[in-house]
């Protein structure tokens, strides 16, 4: 019989501390940015600069590069997760009152509900045998 190991509890609370640090940190980035570059520019100028690096390590470590049919699948996510969910986020961060915590309730809202449409759509498109 195989025995399991366990990650040990500060190594998870670690984690979980790294990416709530992370994630709060880019809600700040996002409300300070959007005060100096429009909304959608910024969250394009993110996403290519992440994409970019994200497709330079791939290829560095030497993973070939997407097939069309890969590009043509990530290009449909990108503009269904990235252009409607944090498109709109940026756009929403930068348009309401500073007061109001836009960057809190709401955008997790919609998040979910972009990811539970998304998640439906792929799952009645791909064939359960694929899956």
């Amino acid at each position: 019989m195989e025995s399991t190991s366990h990650p040990r509890a500060w190594k998870v609370l670690l984690a979980f501390a790294i990416i709530y640090f992370v994630w709060g940190s880019t809600f700040l980035a996002i409300r300070v940015g959007v005060r100096e570059v429009p909304p959608f520019l910024l969250a394009g100028m993110r996403f290519l600069i992440a994409g970019a690096v994200l497709y330079a390590g791939m290829r560095i470590e030497g993973t070939s590069s997407p097939t069309a049919r890969e590009w043509t699948s990530a290009t449909l996510l990108a503009v269904l997760i990235f252009v409607f969910d944090y498109g709109l986020l940026f756009w929403a961060v930068g348009s309401f009152l500073p007061g109001f915590h836009v960057a809190g309730f709401w955008p997790g809202v919609f998040g979910a509900i972009v990811y539970s449409v998304i998640s439906w759509l792929l799952s009645a498109l791909i064939p359960k045998r694929e899956r």
